[in-house]
């Protein structure tokens, strides 16, 4: 039953799921919200923080300041991911 009769060994015959977040990627959320809230981070909050730079838009129309914080927040947790993963894949040999 525990597949060794099929000659697999135990990654392949169970591969890492893609779609099932790891420990670090379900405590960074929660992590980033209590750094957040602490008190001597409270001027930089809005420009890092995506749940406080986008809060206003579905209530108000939102200031040119507002739309400043919206886009360093996404271009911060968005953006600057993107372009290491593009770093890191360029930078990795290719396999053969």
């Amino acid at each position: 039953p525990d597949g060794s009769s099929t000659g697999l060994s135990p990654d392949e015959r169970h591969p890492p799921n893609p779609h099932r977040a790891s420990r670090h990627d379900r405590g960074l959320p929660i992590t980033w919200t209590a750094v957040s809230s602490l008190s001597f981070f409270a001027d930089a909050a809005p420009w890092l923080d995506t749940r406080l730079a986008l809060g206003p838009m579905p209530q108000e129309v939102m200031s040119t300041t507002q739309w400043a914080h919206a886009g360093t927040a996404l271009a911060l947790w968005m953006l600057l991911p993107l372009l290491i993963g593009i770093w890191r894949i360029t930078r990795r040999e290719v396999a053969s």
